[in-house]
């Protein structure tokens, strides 16, 4: 079920709606893990001893890319179980089992210093630098808007006295304007 949260919750970030393009779409991380988690189910279990369950699918465990994992068939699982648990235990939790390579796998990604610290740490830095340079281009713009109200203001001044000495010029006589 945690599995299944998981790999849906990347799944259809990166695939998403009408256009396929999800929020995770081209980011490599996400695209990364995603097939980790699929190759991780799919694919034979290494290191477990020739003749033993060295599949998922073996034990009545399928996975569909569209769901996730499922029980698909629980008698064979059943039977597994009983006949066979510690081949069971050796597909899920030997060196290289499902839940070993799965934890491995999730703990390079979401641990401290792993890949997704990484990116968000980088995403954080760029939107902190975007932002310093939003302010300096506000900054930039308010500083030059100041500039144009003054000489906005001066030409409202000079027309105000051009327009006061039209008016003078005109009271003594002057017909020029």
């Amino acid at each position: 079920s945690k599995f299944n949260d998981s790999y849906l919750y990347i799944k259809n970030r990166y695939y998403s709606g009408d256009t396929g393009r999800g929020i995770f779409a081209g980011d490599s991380t996400a695209y990364a893990l995603l097939k980790k988690l699929q190759d991780t189910v799919i694919g034979k279990i290494s290191g477990i001893t020739d003749g033993n369950y060295s599949y998922l699918s073996e034990v009545g465990i399928t996975f569909d890319p569209s769901t996730g994992l499922s029980l698909s068939d629980s008698s064979k699982f059943e039977s597994a179980l009983q006949n066979h648990p510690s081949q069971v235990e050796d597909l899920f939790n030997s060196t290289n089992g499902v839940a070993t390579t799965i934890y491995d796998a999730l703990d390079s990604y979401v641990g401290a210093d792993g890949s997704i610290a990484n990116v968000l740490n980088s995403l954080d830095n760029n939107v902190n630098y975007l932002n310093d340079r939003v302010d300096s281009i506000q900054s930039s713009i308010d500083k030059r808007a100041e500039n144009l109200r003054k000489q906005y203001e001066n030409l409202q001044q000079q027309l105000a006295q051009l327009l006061m000495s039209q008016q003078m010029y005109s009271q003594f006589g002057g017909g020029f304007f």
